[in-house]
């Protein structure tokens, strides 16, 4: 996590925007436990924040709330609508959401993009059915919304369902998820912030 920080705090001060992340693009090298190398690949969606006047469709699952809305209305509100939507977000706000996502697949185990249902076993040998945490039949950008709405309001409950290693009583660890997926674009914790956020430096320093 704190590599992947690095990253995106480099990108935010270039004024750069991947716009696309997600496991896929996120190429890990390890040696044993280790990780050696990690790169971000696919920038198709990038762009430079400080210019943008639109953002292209990524994958929906890994959009935070604001950007999904102004997708779903970007033809009727044209470029006001991209100022507006710009104006109420820093450069970091588009990716570190999608981070944060992220992060909440790896503590679920379960992947947030399923469009359609799907059975995961778990190390409990417990079968969980579900559409995926964000994930809705044919990837409707309200409906997501909406997921995303409900998971917020208690992240703990929704995480406890999943073999998540009792990551939901993790004060800090929660704190953490919290402020990668505040709904405020504003007040989404900067990649800066994140990395001198206890729950990094703490283990930093194990």
């Amino acid at each position: 996590m704190t590599r992947m920080l690095q990253v995106f705090e480099l990108l935010a001060a270039l004024d750069i925007v991947h716009a696309d992340l997600k496991p896929d693009n996120i190429l890990v090298k390890f040696d044993g436990e280790q990780i050696t190398d990690l790169k971000i690949i696919d920038f198709g969606s990038a762009f430079v924040y400080s210019e943008a006047t639109s953002i292209n469709m990524s994958t929906p699952e890994y959009l935070s709330p604001e950007v999904l809305s102004f997708i779903d209305k970007r033809h009727a509100s044209g470029q006001d609508g991209a100022r507006k939507l710009f104006s109420r977000m820093e450069p970091w706000s588009f990716d570190i959401w999608s981070l944060g996502a992220i992060f909440l697949e790896i503590m679920t185990g379960f992947p947030l993009w399923l469009g359609l249902k799907g059975k995961i076993t778990t190390r409990k040998g417990r079968s969980v059915v579900n559409f995926g945490i964000f994930g809705v039949q044919g990837r409707v950008n309200a409906k997501i919304i909406g997921k995303q709405n409900t998971a917020l309001k208690d992240l703990a409950a929704c995480i406890k369902k999943y073999d998540s290693y009792g990551c939901e009583n993790d004060e800090l660890l929660m704190d953490f998820l919290y402020g990668m997926l505040d709904k405020s674009p504003r007040k989404r914790i900067s990649p800066t912030e994140a990395l001198m956020h206890p729950f990094i430096t703490q283990r930093a320093a194990e």
